[in-house]
């Protein structure tokens, strides 16, 4: 049997979740204010093409990636005992229910339109309405990975001694 210096593993769990959020901040923070803004004055149709062209990489790492942090986090929690903790874990678990319940609705109707079949101004509009509609749902999840990251800040330097 290993033994485990619980201590030891709770930093190394923390830092590589404090590694994680602030990945998982820096991401959400960068779509929110620079991607997002840069398509502003796109028609419909460019803005649908580069969402349909963004999303499925986007998606096939961020999902796995907040699983993962979460279950580190988890891991912090129980070596470190600090309850300060909990916010992130909060947080970045609440990506994955808020993706499912708010946006996929959303993120399905865009997956399914084709930017060459907007024929009219009104299919262009349609899109450029759904686009902009993600992206204010989308700066939810930025808010939450942003209190989250901040939150790990806050519970890795901790000074009080909380460790077990």
């Amino acid at each position: 049997v290993m033994n485990v210096n619980t201590k030891e593993a709770g930093r190394w769990l923390e830092a590589a979740s404090l590694f994680g959020t602030g990945l998982a901040a820096g991401f959400t923070f960068y779509i929110t204010k620079i991607e997002i803004p840069s398509r502003e004055d796109d028609t419909g149709a460019y803005s649908l093409a580069h969402y349909r062209h963004v999303f499925p990489p986007s998606a096939a790492f961020m999902k796995p990636f907040g699983m993962f942090l979460n279950a580190l986090m988890g891991g912090v929690i129980y070596t470190t005992r600090k309850p300060l903790w909990w916010v992130p874990f909060v947080c970045i678990g609440a990506l994955g229910p808020f993706t499912v319940f708010a946006i996929a609705e959303t993120n399905d109707t865009l997956m399914s339109m084709e930017p060459l079949d907007l024929k009219t101004p009104d299919d262009d509009e349609k899109a450029k309405e759904l686009v902009v509609k993600w992206g204010k749902l989308h700066t939810i999840r930025t808010g939450l990975s942003l209190v989250g990251f901040a939150a790990a800040i806050a519970a890795a330097l901790d000074l009080t001694g909380s460790m077990s």
